[in-house]
């Protein structure tokens, strides 16, 4: 039987074997149920400080005690190494979950993801003339690095054009297949906006997403600390985990308005029902982003800004709010948004109608499925 094999940095928490955060670990999950599906075998590697060897939604997963190296090239390649020691040339697949992940191989059935531009955010220091251009100069090194890395596959799946067509601007002709498969997200939720809202007066926002500055943690605090001032019926939950959190509680622990909290991402959808108004106002380094397809598919009314792969999803005005990711644009957007209802709504429901019809989870599973059928072929 065929077995795919994928390479990841770190897909359980190596003390608790739990599943960690992140739109990585989500997007592996939902391949090992696409495998299930189609009756192949997979086994998942990742770096630990120990070996080990466990079972999750019956796959295998496997650690490698990478601490012997510090190098992060050489970690990676003893991962590889563990890989083929278990790797049937003439059946299998190889798969690097993450295109930073991909090492030197001859492999002919060889995959890697792209999960979206992350070198898109600005230098904090504008002011020295000679260190931008210093910093211009290592962004060209690591984007001749990166180039180099992704030719050592066969077929690159990306998750937008975001990075296709940065690459055409690097590449003017390649040989390497590059595949886009956006992320996508279930959504059962039927019937009429007015069936999964509340109907008071209370608008209710959520940001969920990791707790750091590129994800915009930073404007969206001090956007909101102003919306509430200036709105009583509104509440906010701030939802999920990082070194941002503390922020966060200094700014609104003692508003009674605002909810710090974390969830599970299987309960992503079930969370976002309960709110009108979702923000995903990310500085840089975003694919087709998974919170922003998950309120769209709860019938949020969305406020998201221009960058990396939100443009492929969002239409201005259609099915959210695009803005630049600034703190005067987003507050803009929010009292927008709470003072017109109409335009809420109507942005909610063309938001899922958009995720039913071109990011469902079958069409994607469509999309992936054609893909191992043809790397098969190799």
């Amino acid at each position: 039987m065929e077995t795919i094999h994928i390479i990841n940095k770190n897909f359980l928490d190596t003390s608790e074997y739990k599943l960690t955060i992140g739109g990585i670990q989500t997007y592996i999950c939902t391949l090992l149920n696409l495998i299930k599906k189609k009756e192949k075998q997979a086994i998942v590697y990742q770096f630990s400080d120990h070996d080990f060897k466990r079972d999750y939604l019956g796959f295998t997963v496997i650690g490698v005690n990478v601490n012997v190296e510090k190098n992060f090239r050489k970690k990676k390649k003893l991962l590889y190494k563990k890989c083929m020691s278990k790797f049937n040339t003439y059946s299998d697949t190889l798969l690097f979950a993450d295109d930073a992940m991909i090492v030197k191989n001859n492999v002919q059935r060889s995959l890697a993801i792209q999960h979206g531009i992350t070198w898109d955010v600005a230098q904090e220091n504008k002011t020295n003339d000679f260190l931008n251009k210093v910093y211009i100069f290592k962004k060209a090194i690591k984007s001749f690095r990166r180039i180099s890395k992704i030719h050592q596959v066969r077929k690159l799946v990306c998750v937008d054009y975001n990075f296709v067509n940065w690459y055409r601007t690097q590449v003017a002709h390649s040989n390497i297949p590059l595949v886009v498969i956006p992320n996508s997200t279930p959504s059962n939720m039927s019937g009429s906006l007015s069936e999964w809202k509340d109907e008071d007066d209370t608008i209710k926002i959520i940001f969920a997403r990791r707790f750091v500055k590129i994800r915009g943690t930073e404007i969206f605090a001090s956007s909101i600390e102003k919306i509430l001032k200036k709105y009583k019926n509104v509440k906010v939950t701030i939802a999920g985990e990082g070194p941002e959190e503390k922020h966060f509680k200094k700014m609104f622990s003692d508003n009674q308005n605002v909810n710090i909290t974390k969830y599970n991402s299987s309960e992503s959808i079930e969370i976002h029902c309960k709110h009108d108004i979702a923000v995903i106002p990310t500085i840089g380094s975003e694919g087709t982003s998974f919170s922003l397809l998950e309120a769209m598919a709860s019938k949020c009314a969305v406020i998201a800004t221009n960058v990396g792969g939100i443009t492929n999803i969002l239409i201005d005005n259609y099915n959210g709010l695009l803005i630049n990711p600034s703190e005067e644009e987003l507050s803009e957007a929010i009292e927008n948004l709470i003072e017109n209802k109409e335009l809420r709504e109507k942005l909610a429901i063309k938001a899922h109608d958009t995720v039913t019809k071109a990011f469902s989870r079958e069409l994607w599973e469509e999309k992936w499925s054609k893909v191992f059928e043809d790397i098969a072929k190799k």
